[in-house]
């Protein structure tokens, strides 16, 4: 249930791995797991078990043996901050109210108006989509960006630079790299159309902070971070006769809407909401809200030659597009089992 107006109380009961369980926590102390309660619903899983109040770190729950959290609970149980469920596991109860995820999601039965530059490509059922105007890296040396010359040519542009700046040494109709594509169903370009995409940016980082969180094992150092693609926003797109999603940014909030039908015009089935600077699964995430360039006023003049790092450009375009769609792939029946 999503969008109610209301949010949830909770109880959250975080257990630490401490050496000696008369010792206070620290800061730095691994945490062994992380469980949390919704206050007032009656989780009936043969013994029915209401989590009735949190505060002040303690958590009280009542259970019954044989019936729906009805008539008089057979015992009432508390936790506290402090419990120890052996001499090396401590508890600390945080008391709390769910923050309102809907503030940034849009459910509106009818899609945004969706117009801007990019390319779209579909392989086995998945649907790729890539805007044009932003650079990201290419082949882990320079840097790469699709552009709109014309309103039917699009090019993929390749520089030294690291930022898409100075004049690319590749430079090809898009076609020349997509027609590399393995079992490629269609390929559509949409260029000059008066507006940029929006996209999002996520950078997922390796670090001690989520990695404790999620398993209590950490890494030494935090890791380089490592870059998504550019999640085109507003795009219906998806697994086709699986599930479709569409993404949302705003305020280094982003959102991943999923749908049964291939036009996302349906109430979605599920929403998840990633947060800058949150943890997911282990990682940190780092988020932001962008707008490619519009590029068909760009000047993209080729020099005659090319650099030696990169023997066969439109190759490695070719290879770096069907990883993207495996990724793709991926997302889409990741949203369908979630």
């Amino acid at each position: 249930t999503c969008c109610s107006g209301n949010q949830c109380d909770y109880g959250l009961i975080t257990t630490y791995n401490t050496t000696n369980c008369d010792d206070d926590i620290s800061t730095d102390t691994s945490v062994l797991s992380s469980s949390d309660y919704v206050i007032g619903y009656c989780n009936d899983i043969g013994t029915a078990i209401e989590y009735t109040s949190c505060s002040n770190g303690v958590l009280e729950y009542d259970y019954w043996v044989s019936s729906k959290c009805t008539g008089d609970a057979t015992d009432t149980l508390t936790t506290s901050t402090g419990d120890c469920g052996s001499d090396y596991a401590q508890d600390v109860v945080t008391c709390g109210t769910a923050i309102d995820t809907c503030e940034s999601i849009t459910t509106s039965t009818s899609p945004p108006d969706f117009n801007c530059d990019r390319l779209e490509y579909t392989v086995y059922g998945v649907t790729s989509v890539f805007p044009a105007g932003v650079c990201s890296s290419f082949d882990d040396e320079g840097s790469r960006m699709y552009i709109c010359e014309s309103s039917d040519t699009m090019t993929h542009a390749i520089y030294n630079s690291d930022d898409c700046t100075g004049t690319p040494y590749y430079n090809e109709p898009i076609s020349t790299v997509t027609d590399l594509i393995p079992d490629l169903e269609s390929s559509t370009i949409y260029c000059c159309t008066g507006n940029a995409c929006g996209y999002a940016s996520q950078i997922s980082t390796y670090t001690s902070k989520c990695a404790d969180e999620s398993s209590g094992n950490g890494p030494d150092d935090d890791s380089d971070g490592s870059n998504s693609l550019p999640l085109v926003l507003g795009s219906c797109q998806g697994v086709s006769n699986v599930s479709y999603f569409r993404y949302g940014c705003s305020d280094g909030k982003l959102s991943q809407s999923s749908y049964w039908d291939d036009e996302c015009s349906d109430e979605p089935y599920s929403v998840r909401i990633s947060y800058d600077g949150g943890c997911d699964t282990g990682l940190e995430m780092g988020i932001t809200c962008n707008t490619a360039i519009y590029t068909c006023d760009v000047d993209t003049t080729s020099p005659t030659t090319s650099p030696t790092e990169v023997s066969d450009p439109g190759a490695a375009a070719s290879k770096f597009m069907v990883i993207n769609y495996i990724l793709y792939g991926l997302v889409g029946i990741c949203v369908f089992l979630i």
